[in-house]
């Protein structure tokens, strides 16, 4: 039981050291307190995921920032997985993510609509 106990830290710890270093390098911000909501006054999906998601997945989704090239982010743009996945289950994969723990707190409504707005991108030819 300590021997799976230890492993599952060293695995958590290990999904962590790329997310600690981005924030070291000030590549990605580290966000204080609650839920924020999104910055944009309209709460579109477009809205949601440039003022909570494109500082590591670029305006576009095709990584291009500093904090995509510290944590070695995919692109999102024509990604036939997220484009054939609903908006619940890219929010239950973001969800389950160990980069995205703790970086980005939103509420399940904004997830859905950056999701949307994921989903939107995963369909785009670059």
């Amino acid at each position: 039981m300590r021997l799976l106990r230890a492993v599952g830290q060293v695995v958590q710890w290990a999904a962590a050291v790329p997310l600690v270093a981005a924030l070291a390098a000030g590549a990605i911000a580290p966000r204080a307190g609650r839920a924020q909501p999104p910055q944009d006054e309209d709460g579109s999906p477009a809205a949601v995921f440039h003022s909570q998601c494109a500082r590591c997945h670029g305006e576009r989704g095709h990584t291009d920032t500093a904090g995509a090239r510290a944590l070695k982010v995919a692109p999102l743009v024509n990604d036939p997985r997220l484009a054939a996945m609903t908006p619940e289950a890219i929010v239950a994969l973001v969800k389950a993510d160990p980069k995205h723990r703790g970086v980005v707190k939103l509420r399940d409504e904004d997830l859905l609509r950056a999701a949307s707005f994921v989903r939107q991108l995963a369909r785009e030819r670059q």
